[in-house]
Formats: structure tokens, C-alpha cells, sequence
């Protein structure tokens, strides 16, 4: 799991350094093209990487010599992060891969606030306290931010807004 996010975070480091070099030489149309193909790249490791996880899961939680139950609830945990992996680490490349390399530092810190404290946290409460739901639901409730901020992020990223010359 840390494998994957370490990987993801190297590709959106990357991914800043050559959509950066673009936008500093004003050549927005392969600043462009060039995100378009890195989040590709970033969406289809993390996939891979994620259906890895997956179908692990059972035996690397078997490592560790815990209960049955808390075997089956890590099971659960690794694969609903296995299932939000793929859109974390989009939105780990579009935000401070894509987005910061043009500037937008304020659109980045705006999606994270209010995806945390206005999505995250509220549904995590929820499906905690008032659903009384396992540990993996409230997991997945938690991380359904990520949803939002992949949404409004490729909308910042389609308009083009996002390309200012640093």
C-alpha cells in the first residue's frame, strides 16, 4: 500500500517537472497534451498496481499473527483502498502535478479544504456514528472526497485555466 502511494507520488512530482517545462517555454497545447498523457500513465499504474494489492490481500494480511476477525477486517480495508486507489493518485497528479505546475496553488488548497472538512469528515461522522457502519464502509465513506475533487479538478483542467506562465 505505502509501495503504491510512494510510486503515485513520484509520477505527479515528475509530472509537475515536464508539464513545468512547457509551461515555462509557453507551449501550452504540449503542456496539454503532455498531462493528458501522464494522467493516463498515472491512472493505469495505479490500476495495475492496485489490482496487485488486491488480489494479495488475503495473503499478506495472513503474515501477521492476529485474530480471524481482524484478518478479515484488514482484508476489507486493503481492498476498499485498492478500489479508491486509482482516483487518489489521478488526483494526487492533476493537483500538485498538473495544476501546481501552472500556479494554481489556491484551486488546489480550495478542493482539498472542501473536499476534507465539507465531504470527507461530514460522511465519515456519518457512516461512523449515525450508520454504525464497519471500519472499511467508514473508510470508503471518508475517501468519497476524492470523488469530488477528482470531478472538479478535471473540470479546472479542461478549461485550461490552470496554464499561467510562471
Amino acid at each position: 500500500v505505502s509501495l503504491e502511494m510512494g510510486a503515485m507520488t513520484g509520477i505527479s512530482s515528475a509530472t509537475g517537472i515536464i508539464v513545468g517545462k512547457y509551461l515555462g517555454s509557453n507551449d501550452r497545447a504540449r503542456a496539454y497534451e503532455s498531462s493528458k498523457k501522464l494522467l493516463k500513465t498515472a491512472l493505469i499504474g495505479a490500476v495495475i498496481i492496485s489490482a496487485i494489492v488486491a488480489l494479495v490481500s488475503t495473503s499478506y494480511v495472513k503474515l501477521f499473527n492476529v485474530e480471524a476477525d481482524v484478518r478479515a477486517m484488514s482484508v476489507y480495508i486493503i481492498l476498499v483502498f485498492a478500489l479508491v486507489a486509482p482516483v487518489k493518485v489521478l488526483n494526487m497528479t492533476l493537483g500538485s502535478g498538473v495544476l501546481r505546475s501552472g500556479g494554481k496553488t489556491a484551486y488546489i488548497a480550495v478542493l482539498d479544504s472542501i473536499g476534507t472538512w465539507c465531504i470527507g469528515v461530514p460522511l465519515g461522522i456519518l457512516a461512523a456514528f449515525y450508520l454504525n457502519l464497519p471500519i472499511w464502509w467508514v473508510y470508503f465513506f471518508f475517501f468519497l472526497e476524492e470523488c469530488f475533487r477528482l470531478a472538479a479538478g478535471l473540470f479546472i483542467f479542461k478549461s485550461r485555466r490552470w496554464m499561467g506562465q510562471l
